[in-house]
């Protein structure tokens, strides 16, 4: 059983983004606690967008962890300390011929009592484009870290997470046909995503051809079409198989209201058969006012393990909050397997934004169908509401609530977890502060799912006296 797995591509990202932004002088620029996505985070490509311009902030982290149930077991509750250290970063920086964008919110944990191995947590969403001829050929490298469940279906416990990482580059050529009002864009992609301990690692190559047409400077339809081949590195671990999809195109930017939409059709071919089906993607952002904004994604297509989870990092973002447990903490709900599945799904999330206060809301919904491995066949429902308020200019009371519920009808297995937790950050200067968490977490259902978790959190945290939390 493997138990590391390779960061080189998101470690080279981050460090030539970084060393790009603060050689050239990016303008520095931030906001306060509060993020555009679920839970605070700021995924890469809306950092930029959040701060109202470009913007390189960076944290670190340091504290402890008291569980006093650190496996989550219902008889026996052991408990452990986690000593961990951390850096949380962001970066959105747009040159002429080069845009970074970079979310990370990584920690180390080492466990007092070796109940658990140390390990790292946490994820990093990053992105490079390069303008090799601007406006028409471009060439991007993307690249996201974070956690999965070894087994989604047993209690998520320190035990079982692995890491994951999903690198993606390519070129993409954009040339007009007699004028700029329609363009045709070439698109290939390679991606890798390797995981930390089972053993799906798999090679990714896509291939699309959009036809756009400008209706307005705001408004742009499209006729598209795709082929995805996904191959394992271990063919007796999966089999390949393609996705081909053709759609039209609505995408629209307005003052307040932003909106990409396609519909179509949508065909798989895995193990000698063909599954076709209705393709459809909605996403949409509404700014309500100067202070609030809605963000929602609905869809149905067919889709795998490593996609799922670059998608719901991007979406959510990335960062997470020192203390809470689960999948509020760190681990994405994306379910690792070796086959493509159909995924109908809608994630909403809605943010307030006030003088002194944050309010967010957050959920998701997912009904999925395997082709191969049935027993991850699943319904999932997760809500998420987080609040914020500065009571003094020293003091930043935070409060949250975490609930999901999931079913997988293959193995008959049922999951509920609820948590709730409370938070105090004081600030000493301008650059050094005080973090304070409490969390507890309940979850029950089939097996040995019956918990209770109290869990302590204490540490410290420096920044550049922007704090991304």
């Amino acid at each position: 059983m493997r138990t590391t797995i390779s960061r080189i591509p998101a470690i080279a990202l981050l460090i030539a983004a970084l060393t790009t932004s603060l050689a050239t002088g990016a303008p520095l620029a931030g906001m306060g606690a509060a993020g555009g996505a679920p839970g605070g985070g700021l995924p890469a490509g809306r950092a930029a967008d959040a701060a109202g311009g470009d913007v390189t902030k960076w944290e670190l982290t340091a504290g402890v962890t008291h569980s006093d149930n650190i496996a989550l077991s219902a008889i026996d509750p052991i408990s452990d300390s986690i000593l961990q250290t951390g850096l949380q970063l962001q970066v959105a920086d747009k040159r002429p011929r080069l845009d970074t964008e970079i979310s990370a919110d990584i920690s180390y944990w080492d466990f007092a009592n070796h109940t658990f191995k140390s390990q790292v947590v946490g994820g990093a969403d990053a992105g490079l484009t390069l303008a090799i001829v601007p406006s028409r050929f471009t060439w991007s490298a993307h690249d996201n870290f974070g956690q999965l469940a070894v087994d989604p279906t047993t209690v998520l416990t320190p035990g079982n997470t692995q890491n994951v990482n999903l690198f993606s580059t390519g070129p993409s050529i954009a040339l007009p046909l007699g004028s700029d009002v329609n363009t045709l864009v070439l698109q290939g992609l390679y991606s890798k995503a390797d995981y930390g301990t089972t053993l799906q690692d798999n090679q990714q190559h896509l291939g699309s051809v959009s036809l756009q047409h400008k209706l307005s400077e705001r408004t742009t339809v499209s006729l598209n079409a795709s082929d995805t081949h996904t191959v394992y590195d271990d063919s007796l671990v999966g089999s390949s198989f393609d996705v081909r999809e053709g759609s039209i195109g609505f995408d629209a930017v307005g003052v307040r209201t932003s909106l990409t939409s396609a519909v179509g059709y949508t065909e798989l071919r895995f193990l000698g058969e063909s599954h076709d089906g209705l393709l459809a993607r909605l996403g949409m952002t509404r700014f309500i006012g100067s202070r609030s904004k809605l963000s929602l994604e609905i869809g149905t297509e067919y889709t795998d393990s490593a996609t799922q989870f670059a998608e719901g990092q991007q979406f959510r973002g990335v960062q997470t909050v020192p203390g809470t447990p689960g999948l509020q903490g760190s681990v994405s709900d994306a379910v690792v397997s070796i086959d493509p599945f159909k995924s109908d799904y809608a994630i909403g999330a809605w943010d307030l934004l006030g003088t002194r206060s944050t309010l967010s809301f957050g959920f998701t919904l997912r009904s999925e169908t395997h082709e191969q491995q049935t027993q991850f066949d699943r319904r999932l429902g997760t809500a998420t509401v987080t609040f914020t308020r500065r009571i003094s200019p020293l003091f930043v009371l935070s409060a949250s609530s975490f609930y999901t519920r999931e079913r997988f009808s293959g193995v008959n297995a049922d999951l509920d977890t609820w948590s709730v937790g409370a938070g105090l950050d004081w600030t000493l200067s301008r650059t050094l502060a005080v973090q304070a968490r409490f969390n507890r977490q309940d979850g029950s259902g089939t097996g040995a799912r019956n918990y209770t978790e109290d869990r302590a959190y204490i540490g410290i945290s420096y920044s550049d006296g922007r704090r991304i939390r």
